[in-house]
């Protein structure tokens, strides 16, 4: 019967392999559209394997296919920061949707960002990783990918040591805004402010990381996870939504499970918790 209905869907829908082997193609996370705004090209990344953690040494190709005409792939880059759930970041830049891509690297001992022109090659890069950028293309924020790598294995990049790998909730490390057009940036939320507020029993002997932020559909506000692992156990979690500085900071779930959620508005998010 489900086979039946598989059938059914494919004289509806039209499926198109864009990539071939031998190497392997994907994406990232389900907040970022791979497709350009014209329709005309699409973003991937291109490994040589796919069945194990990537190492300090694994480079990812940026790749952009030709959706529009010949299905070609022209690869523009590479990167050595990235993972299976979310890759690096990869999306097309606010405003310059069909001209402009940036996505999260590894230079120099440190992660940064680099922001790409696929017309012309120029290239330039932000001294932090981003996470999520603001609908104007304006401001991004980011957060500790090395602390991430080590508190939820295959969400944050390998090759950089966290600084703060043997506190609990460090007072120098959270949430990170960007101004993209100085290229500065600044500790907005603090994990030792988060570990403060509303604090649990469970908290006791946790190590506190945040993960999955995302701007609001005006770029004035974001919400995102505060997360936590109990000793020999799984990790809880709470729902924040702050003023793009960090200001007026809500806690919006408390019960430890809330997972998989999206803006609907600059108002409401639809998410799943308990």
């Amino acid at each position: 019967m489900e086979m039946n209905r598989f059938e059914d869907l494919r004289e509806q829908v039209r499926v198109l392999r864009v990539t071939s082997s031998p190497l392997y193609h994907f994406f990232g996370y389900y907040d970022k559209c791979p497709w350009s705004k014209n329709g005309e090209w699409m973003l991937c990344l291109e490994t040589k394997f796919m069945d194990k953690p990537p190492s300090p040494q694994d480079k990812a190709n940026i790749c952009l296919i030709d959706y529009a005409h010949d299905l070609s792939l022209r690869r523009l880059s590479q990167t050595s920061a990235w993972n299976w759930q979310q890759g690096c970041m990869l999306q097309w830049f606010p405003g310059k949707e069909n001209t402009t891509i940036i996505y999260n690297s590894r230079e120099r001992g440190r992660f940064i960002s680099v922001i790409l022109n696929i017309d012309s090659g120029e290239r330039w890069s932000l001294p932090m990783p981003v996470y999520t950028l603001s609908p104007d293309g304006k401001y991004a924020l980011s957060l500790n990918f090395a602390r991430l790598n080590d508190t939820r294995p295959g969400y944050g990049y390998c090759g950089v040591k966290d600084p703060w790998y043997s506190e609990k909730a460090p007072s120098k490390d959270g949430i990170y805004l960007i101004d993209i057009e100085s290229r500065s940036y600044e500790l907005i939320i603090s994990l030792q402010e988060l570990a403060q507020i509303a604090p649990q029993p469970s908290f006791e002997g946790t190590k506190h990381w945040v993960n999955h932020l995302l701007f609001n559909t005006r770029g004035n506000r974001f919400v995102f996870l505060h997360r936590w692992a109990r000793p020999g156990g799984r990790f809880l979690t709470r729902m924040f939504t702050a003023d793009r500085d960090g200001t007026d900071l809500h806690l919006l779930v408390n019960s430890g499970v809330v997972s998989h959620f999206d803006w609907k508005d600059d108002k409401y998010i639809l998410a799943w918790c308990k």
